[in-house]
């Protein structure tokens, strides 16, 4: 586990927390093993976020952008729950 503060809008019921770094946050759901890079811009609280299917893949692929990690982190979970109800991940 990652000794850094962890901020609350982050859910690690939901999520591993893989890294933090300065403004980046990187995950991976419990639920679908998905991996995910929310970065928070450094003069604003947007964040955009970057995924990939397995840890093991090589690169990130551009996910969209969120308004706040708040905003992120529900993007997130919602991708997650598509993807279990059509049993694609």
């Amino acid at each position: 586990m990652v000794k850094k503060k962890i901020p609350q809008e982050i859910d690690t019921d939901y999520f591993s927390i893989i890294r933090i770094q300065n403004n980046l946050y990187e995950l991976q759901s419990k639920n679908t093993h998905h991996c995910w890079i929310v970065q928070k811009s450094s003069n604003s609280e947007s964040c955009h976020i970057k995924h990939k299917y397995r840890k093991s893949a090589k690169k990130y692929h551009d996910q969209c952008n969120a308004s706040s990690l708040k905003s992120a982190v529900n993007k997130i979970k919602k991708h997650d729950a598509y993807k279990i109800k059509e049993g694609i991940y």
